[in-house]
């Protein structure tokens, strides 16, 4: 899509068409100039994966500016409502639903973020954004597994892998099974233990497991922010079971590797993880489900100890991802008994009355 939106890009200069307007003739003058500047400043900034979605949002973005000819010169917030507007009516081929309004908003957000940087760096003679509000989106609801399910997720990940639960698992060689099986393993159970984005745990390094000092050395996070997370020993057991069948020869030090030895990508173990949501009959839970997951379990222990290995500057930000736990809510409800003290009360009030009489 990037690449069509540079084509018509450079049909457009040549007709004259896309030849911004009021921008002094020393800054960049057109949507690729501005766009690979600011994506060369995300990318020393933002996280790698942040810096992807910036700049996919912003190719969506130059596309649609070339086909209805708007020069970044020309670009208001007009043309902003405009655009999604559009963005409302499209329909996804991967779910064949329309985008999701959290999905537009984030659209509108990096559309801002970039024309804020325009402006600053003389690109545009102002921002057309500046004044621009975006809707707030309505929080969206994330299922998540109980602890049962959880108990089968992880058994899923196991049992997979052996003919004798899945007879497809026999046209894989042994070695293979194993390795995948323990894999799978550790890392669905990574994410449960520490609360950790995938992408947070497929970017660990060997030198980042550091289960002698009981903990895991997370670099790259959403936040840019370094953290430390203490370990389980359970999961030292997973990953130290993985890490004796994994590839020995592997060409690259992260810790969770293909079974060729090559770096993990997320959308491929994604299919991984649907194939054992589907054995064990569970629903569609995504990985960030266990996220959530995790850190409702760790806050209702020590709620400032599940923002600390969530990685989050402000406390709201972990309220989002706890979900209720209604074990857990009916548990307290048990202990406080509001209305219960109160009748007992009343009922010793009634006693002591008796014995006075």
């Amino acid at each position: 899509m990037t690449h069509k939106a540079d084509e018509n890009q450079g049909k457009m200069e040549n007709q004259g068409i896309g030849k911004d307007r009021g921008v002094s003739s020393g800054a960049g003058k057109t949507w690729a100039l501005a766009s690979d500047d600011w994506l060369r400043s995300v990318r020393g900034t933002l996280a790698a994966s942040t810096a992807r979605f910036y700049g996919d949002r912003l190719g969506v973005l130059r596309a649609w500016a070339a086909s209805e000819g708007v020069a970044l010169g020309d670009f208001r917030a007009a043309h902003m409502r405009a655009y999604m507007e559009m963005r409302a009516l499209h329909v996804s081929p991967r779910s064949g639903r329309p985008l999701a309004v959290g999905t537009r908003r984030m659209d509108a957000m990096g559309a801002k973020v970039f024309f804020r940087f325009c402006a600053q760096e003389g690109h545009v003679p102002r921002d057309p954004l500046a004044d621009y509000r975006i809707l707030k989106a309505v929080q969206a609801y994330v299922p998540v597994p109980s602890e049962a399910e959880g108990a089968r997720i992880l058994a899923a990940t196991v049992e997979r892998w052996l003919p004798a639960k899945n007879p497809n698992a026999r046209l894989c060689p042994p070695k293979r099974r194993a390795f995948f099986s323990r894999r799978n393993a550790a890392l669905i159970g990574g994410l449960i233990q520490t609360g950790a984005r995938i992408s947070e745990l497929l970017a660990l390094t060997l030198a980042d497991y550091q289960p002698e000092r009981g903990r895991i050395v997370i670099r790259e996070s959403k936040s840019k922010r370094p953290r430390e997370v203490p370990l389980e020993a359970a999961w030292v057991g997973m990953v130290n079971s993985y890490l004796a069948v994994r590839p020995r020869r592997s060409p690259t030090d992260f810790l969770f590797v293909t079974d060729a030895g090559e770096q993990m990508v997320v959308n491929n173990f994604r299919r991984q993880w649907y194939a054992d949501l589907a054995f064990a009959g569970l629903p569609r839970y995504t990985l960030h489900s266990l996220r959530h997951f995790s850190l409702t379990c760790l806050a209702e222990t020590n709620k400032w100890a599940a923002q600390q290995i969530a990685g989050h500057r402000d406390g709201r930000t972990t309220d989002v991802y706890l979900s209720h736990n209604q074990a857990h809510l009916k548990a307290v409800m048990e202990q406080a008994a509001p209305l219960g003290r109160l009748m007992v009360n009343s009922r010793s009030e009634k006693a002591r009355r008796k014995r006075l009489v």
